[in-house]
C-alpha cells in the first residue's frame, strides 16, 4: 500500500479501526499527522469518526 501511495496512485486510506491500520499507536500516529499530510493522503477511521479532511478544514 505505501509504494501505491508515494507511487500517487492512493489518495485516501479508510479503515474500520485504528487497531486495522497499526498495531504499534506510536507509528500509527506518525503516518496519520506526519507522513500521509505531506503525501496528501487523506485518512479516515469509520469506528471512531475520524476523518483527516475534518482536520484540514478546521486549520484554515
Amino acid at each position: 500500500m505505501l509504494d501505491d501511495i508515494k507511487a500517487g496512485k492512493v489518495n485516501c486510506v479508510v479503515v474500520k479501526d485504528l487497531s486495522r491500520f497499526g498495531r504499534n499507536y506510536i507509528e500509527a500516529r506518525k503516518y496519520i499527522t506526519n507522513i500521509f499530510p505531506f503525501l496528501n493522503v487523506r485518512f479516515i477511521v469509520i469506528n471512531d469518526n475520524f476523518d483527516t479532511a475534518d482536520i484540514q478544514k478546521n486549520n484554515s
